[in-house]
């Protein structure tokens, strides 16, 4: 398909892509997609046709790191599980970091999210495919999130009763 459509150099195939999605081509619309040169071209396109572990792979490797909480984003926002989202970050090298950072990120924004706790909870998991996942991440960021959470949860606990102790004291 690249050989017979290399013959035309200023094709969009972004735009060949988006006519394929119309068709209901999803396949080829991908296939299209992987020819695309432009990154600012690909991105949006793979994120509309749910490819969101290629749309990670891609600027993980191109080191377009800028996209990165965007997908995440997205991915919150089409009501992807806490599981899925972590096991889609897991399948890219490099990624989980990233995904990380965005749970730290989305805690601040709205504390009741549960991505973060989700990690957490597959960190301390003794479940033997939670343990074999998180074995292929930095294990380190994982401990120094988990003792931040542990500290963080310490502190409530004792200030409440130090509080409570001056208050009926």
């Amino acid at each position: 398909m690249q050989k017979k459509l290399s013959e035309f150099p200023d094709i969009s195939y972004k735009k060949l892509a988006l006519a394929a999605e119309q068709a209901k081509n999803k396949n080829l619309a991908i296939k299209l997609l992987e020819n695309e040169k432009s990154l600012k071209e690909r991105m949006p396109m793979l994120i509309q046709l749910k490819q969101y572990e290629k749309a990670l792979d891609l600027v993980i490797k191109n080191l377009e790191t800028d996209y990165i909480y965007g997908i995440f984003s997205e991915m919150k926002r089409e009501k992807l599980s806490d599981d899925e989202i972590i096991k889609s970050s897991l399948k890219i090298e490099g990624c989980f970091n990233f995904l990380l950072s965005y749970a730290q990120y989305l805690q601040r924004i709205d504390p009741e999210d549960t991505l973060i706790t989700s990690i957490i909870g597959k960190a301390r998991s003794q479940d033997p495919a939670d343990i074999e996942m998180m074995k292929k991440v930095n294990c380190d960021r994982i401990n120094y999130v988990i003792s931040i959470d542990t500290r963080k949860r310490i502190y409530q606990e004792n200030y409440w009763k130090v509080r409570c102790y001056f208050t009926n004291g």
